[in-house]
C-alpha cells in the first residue's frame, strides 16, 4: 500500500515545483506566453495548476475572485485524487498502537520486544510449561 502511494505521488509529480516556480517568475515579469510554455512542459500538479491560472488570466479581463475560485476547485480535485488509498494506511496507523500482548504490554513503544520476538517467546514458554489448559477435575 505504501509503495502504491509512493508510485502515485511520483507519477503525479508531487513535490516537483521547478517548472511552476519558473513559470510564475516569468509570468510576474510580464511574459505570459513564455510562462504558459514553461508550465505546459512541467509534469507536476503545481505546473498544471499554474498553466490553468495563466490560461484563465489570459482570457480578457478575468476577475480575481473567479480565478481564485477556479484554482481552488482544481486544487481540491487534485487533493482528492491524492487521497485515494489513504484510508487503509490511516486505519493501520491508528490501530497499530492498540495491539497488546496478553500481559498488557503495548507493542507501540512500551516494550523493546517486537511482535515476532514475542510470538517466539510465547511459543517457547508454552513448550516449557506444557499446555495452558487443563482437564476438568473428576467428580
Amino acid at each position: 500500500m505504501f509503495a502504491a502511494k509512493v508510485l502515485q505521488f511520483t507519477f503525479l509529480g508531487v513535490g516537483r515545483l521547478n517548472n511552476a516556480r519558473k513559470a510564475l517568475a516569468v509570468w510576474l515579469d510580464g511574459h505570459p506566453h513564455d510562462a504558459k510554455a514553461i508550465s505546459a512542459r512541467g509534469k507536476s500538479i503545481a505546473a498544471d495548476i499554474m498553466l490553468k491560472l495563466i490560461q484563465g488570466s489570459s482570457r480578457g479581463k478575468a476577475q480575481a475572485d473567479v480565478l481564485k475560485e477556479d484554482v481552488e476547485r482544481i486544487c481540491i480535485q487534485r487533493i482528492n485524487t491524492l487521497r485515494a488509498y489513504l484510508r487503509p494506511l490511516d486505519m493501520i496507523a491508528q490501530t497499530a498502537p492498540l495491539i497488546i500482548d496478553p500481559e498488557g504490554r503495548s507493542f507501540a513503544g512500551e516494550t523493546e520486544i517486537s511482535v515476532a520476538d514475542w510470538l517466539v517467546q510465547r511459543d517457547e514458554t508454552a513448550e516449557e510449561s506444557g499446555p495452558s489448559w487443563s482437564l476438568p477435575a473428576e467428580r
